[in-house]
């Protein structure tokens, strides 16, 4: 399915006032130059030391923003990361991993 010559996200997460879309789940290591989630974690916290190496991502909106998950929490809190916000860019979805994937729907 197509939508103004793009395809459009493929699921939505919903809770409360929280809508943020999901464009895809990351493999863990790239097959080809694409992103992946062992990438993305070198590169934010292990090169560029952006955030603290207990978030780890797994997937990404079609912005680029990724969603992380929090490996030192015992629920595995998910936020989502805004790589164009210098400020306050870390949002808590208030959501362990096991739960987040309930509130998933289609777009």
């Amino acid at each position: 399915m197509r939508a103004n010559g793009s395809v459009p996200d493929a699921y939505i997460f919903r809770r409360g006032a929280t809508t943020v879309a999901i464009f895809e789940c990351l493999p863990l290591r790239a097959e080809s130059r694409g992103l992946s989630a062992m990438g993305a974690y070198r590169s934010l916290v292990q090169e560029r030391e952006i955030h603290p190496p207990y978030l780890f991502p797994f997937a990404v909106d079609g912005g680029g923003n990724l969603f992380l998950v929090d490996c030192r929490s015992e629920d595995g809190a998910v936020y989502v990361w805004w790589h164009d916000e210098p400020e306050e860019n870390l949002l808590d979805l208030r959501v362990g991993i096991a739960d987040f994937w309930t509130y998933l729907a289609e777009a």
